[in-house]
């Protein structure tokens, strides 16, 4: 089966997340716990160039999305 073509269809479920108070979001990582979609992440704020830790929950994976402020520095 050496060189044969696999074709894999994926669906896009929508933004995980869009940005608002960030200049730059990088390594989101979904995580279901049995309720509720979290997602963690780093983000860049976009009045300063300090960079902390993005928190995100969602009934949905697909949202609507809310912040967590309190995992922020």
């Amino acid at each position: 089966m050496l060189g044969e073509t696999i074709h894999i269809e994926l669906d896009r479920n929508g933004p995980l997340w869009e940005k608002s108070q960030y200049r730059d979001i990088k390594d989101p990582c979904p995580v279901f716990d049995g309720k509720t979609w979290q997602i963690f992440g780093s983000g860049r704020s976009v009045a300063s160039e300090k960079w902390g830790i993005l928190h995100v929950t969602a009934p949905y994976i697909n949202g609507p999305c809310g912040l967590n402020n309190h995992a922020q520095h």
